[in-house]
């Protein structure tokens, strides 16, 4: 009976530590299933927290770009309607010259044919006054030519 007995301690102390060893691998095993569950779900997560930190830089992005956009669109229209209004002033400026020298000239013309109407007109008066003299003249040549005649008869 006592062997029976021994027997029976000892292939329960076999079987406990045997449940002991295979407890120990069940529980290695499960604490590995566990930290392959943890890292792929740490693998998941650093994934998607990546994927949205990329969209919202993206996003930050394409705003910064689009008010960076707007800017530089203002900029070049603000130096469009500068350098248009600059053009625009040269080009009045010379036009305003040249309507000038053209007024100069015209008035050059006008003063030039005045001055030779002018001369025309008194050179025509010297001669009708020159004329007029000299028939004047003749007249009191033949008048004094008449009285000298008449005095010698």
């Amino acid at each position: 009976f006592c062997l029976l007995r021994l027997q029976t301690v000892v292939r329960a102390y076999l079987a406990l530590v045997r449940r002991r060893r295979i407890m120990a691998s069940v529980k290695k095993l499960q604490a590995l299933w566990r930290g392959f569950l943890s890292r792929n779900q740490l693998k998941c997560c650093e994934t998607a927290a990546t994927l949205i930190q990329a969209e919202s830089r993206g996003l930050v992005a394409r705003k910064s770009f689009g008010v960076v956009r707007a800017a530089a669109i203002m900029v070049q229209s603000l130096w469009r309607a500068a350098a248009g209004r600059q053009s625009f002033i040269r080009s009045k400026s010379r036009i305003v010259q040249l309507q000038a020298s053209t007024r100069a000239y015209q008035a050059v013309c006008y003063r030039k044919r005045a001055v030779s109407s002018a001369t025309l007109i008194e050179a025509r008066a010297r001669g009708v006054s020159c004329r007029t003299r000299m028939a004047h003249r003749r007249q009191t040549l033949a008048a004094v030519s008449i009285q000298a005649q008449s005095r010698a008869w």
